[in-house]
This record gives structure tokens, C-alpha cells and sequence, in this order.
């Protein structure tokens, strides 16, 4: 099998075929770390911020004690350090039932640090 990333004809085959989609259909997804906000992420940031909640915070899983196999941190939609309070925004995709055991382990690891998990659902 041949890698795409490696073949360059390949990769640039590919890459202006995802362009051309792109332009056809939009962005492939919305959301999640690391992409710009969407409409709903800066509504719940103007009401946050205030009150010391920051977006995207990654939080340490060190020392959690739970029997998952956790990533050395979790980033949250937004957090609260001394309150420590975290807020994740569930979009659609976490209806899936693969996404909700992620959702579930996550919030299961954060708990066990002190933290307290809120979920707002949106479609």
C-alpha cells in the first residue's frame, strides 16, 4: 500500500481534492480543540469569562487513581481553576455512542481530581 504523505503526486492529488470539497461543502467539521469557536462556544464565553472561566484549559490527569488509561491531560472547553469547575460543550457528534464512553472516561478522570463536570447539550 502506498502512503499518501509520502508520494508527493499523491499528496497533492489529495490535498485539491479536499480543497475542492471544502469549497463545495464547507469545512468538513465545527468545533473542537484547537479550531476556531463556533457561534454557540462565544456566546457561552461572554457569559464564562467573567467569572474566571477560560477556554480550552488542559488540565493534568496525574495521580487521578481511576483504573483508565488517561492522556497525561485532558483540555476542556472551558475551566475554572479554583473553582475548579470544567464545562464541556457537547455538540451533536457526542450523541455517538463511541464518543459518550470517551465523554464518560473523561469526565470519570476529572471527577477524581476534584472537579466538578458540566455539560451543555446542543444540537
Amino acid at each position: 500500500m502506498i502512503d499518501i504523505l509520502k508520494d508527493p503526486v499523491l499528496r497533492k492529488r489529495r490535498s485539491l481534492s479536499l480543497l475542492r470539497y471544502t469549497k463545495t461543502h464547507g469545512a468538513l467539521f465545527k468545533g473542537g480543540n484547537g479550531q476556531p469557536p463556533t457561534k454557540i462556544v462565544k456566546s457561552i464565553e461572554l457569559v464564562l469569562k467573567p467569572f474566571g472561566f477560560v477556554r480550552e484549559l488542559a488540565i493534568k490527569t496525574k495521580g487521578h487513581g481511576t483504573s483508565y488509561n488517561a492522556p497525561s491531560n485532558y483540555k476542556v472547553d472551558f475551566g475554572n481553576v479554583s473553582k475548579k469547575i470544567a464545562v464541556e460543550v457537547d455538540g451533536p457528534i457526542h450523541q455517538r455512542k463511541s464518543k459518550k464512553e470517551k465523554d464518560l472516561k473523561k469526565t470519570k478522570v476529572l471527577e477524581a481530581l476534584g472537579w466538578k463536570v458540566e455539560r451543555i447539550i446542543h444540537d
